[in-house]
């Protein structure tokens, strides 16, 4: 029992020095360097209100532009791209809902 203790303890040294050493090698990066297309991006969405997320994803130039709908793209892979840029799981059934009832609305 002693002997699994002391492999445990030694495996448990080498993951805290391996770990200590990413940080080390991160803590050199020159992050200035990084390039995010989405800098500058600030918008909060409300958790659960799709109508405003459409609504931005309509008429806000940069949405627009980066975070369409593409035409070979389903609805639930577009739910999950959307809930990285949000921060809430965003669901396909509303999502689509809201779409589909504001081209309704313009026509």
């Amino acid at each position: 029992m002693q002997e699994e203790l002391q492999a445990i303890a030694e495996r448990n040294t080498a993951n805290a020095q391996s770990v200590t050493r990413i940080a080390q090698l991160i803590g050199r990066l020159d992050l200035s360097a990084i390039s995010n297309d989405e800098q500058g991006f600030d918008f909060q969405f409300p958790v659960n209100d799709y109508g405003y997320l459409v609504h931005m994803l309509i008429t806000h130039p940069w949405l627009m532009a980066h975070k369409h709908k593409w035409k070979s793209e389903s609805w639930q892979r577009y739910s999950i791209r959307l809930s990285l840029l949000t921060g809430w799981n965003v669901q396909k059934d509303p999502l689509k809902y809201c779409f589909e009832s504001l081209e309704k609305g313009q026509k």
